[in-house]
């Protein structure tokens, strides 16, 4: 249902009315979001935020829902599904969900959002679509490439979900590594051996290389292979 719009006119014996837009309140949102967290987003915060009756407010956006996705469309409305023109499919699928981890990471309630079936923002269609369509131009059949989708982001959505805890600059963990390198050697010969490497485990070059496995794992499914 589109809203209609508010007139910034007076109403008979009342104060005028602000007009308000689906940007106004998804700039607001974000606001309360990104400096509070999600909890503090509510119907009542955000019309006083916005400087508007609660009443008002309703009429644009029917629930705290909508007013998640609109501010989640703003970010996916950024990403850009890369096109294989120049033969680098490899680079053009882990730069996607590459893009797609980055948002999950600076923005962790999109992760709320995208997983939510009932009612995932309009503008991640058209990034799935986009995604969709480069793997079909690779040769994949519909279902197929339907089916590599849900591996890599599930892939995708796990190591976003890892790395959630850990700011970038802190995505190798000192006391995780103090721990491991003190392990007895001859009972943990391996695990104290790899301290470093597993303390890396949520950085962008164990994402990037995790996925580059799983594309190259694509290749007996395409054709000629």
């Amino acid at each position: 249902m589109t809203p209609e719009p508010a007139n910034d006119t007076a109403r008979p014996g009342g104060p005028r009315r602000r007009s308000l837009d689906q940007d106004d309140i998804a700039e607001a949102a974000q606001r309360i979001i990104e400096n509070d967290g999600i909890e503090a987003l509510t119907m009542r915060r955000l019309s006083s935020e916005l400087g508007v009756g609660a009443m008002t407010l309703y009429g644009y956006v029917r629930s705290k829902t909508d007013i998640v996705n609109l501010v989640a469309s703003r970010h996916f409305a950024e990403l850009v599904v890369p096109s294989a023109t120049d033969g680098d499919w490899v680079a053009a699928i882990t730069a996607t969900y590459a893009s797609v981890r980055r948002l999950y990471l600076h923005h962790p309630y999109i992760v709320v959002v995208h997983t939510n079936p009932a009612a995932p923002p309009p503008l991640a269609y058209g990034v799935i679509e986009s995604i969709l369509g480069l793997f079909e131009g690779l040769g994949l059949d519909r279902p197929t490439a339907a089916t590599v989708h849900i591996a890599l982001l599930n892939y995708t959505l796990g190591a976003a979900l890892f790395g959630l805890p850990r700011s970038p600059e802190h995505a190798v963990s000192p006391a995780f590594v103090s721990t491991l390198q003190q392990l007895s050697a001859t009972d943990f010969p391996n695990l104290s051996a790899t301290a470093m490497v597993l303390a890396q485990a949520a950085s962008d070059e164990q994402f990037e290389f995790g996925l580059e496995l799983m594309i190259r794992g694509m290749l007996p499914l395409l054709p000629g292979s």
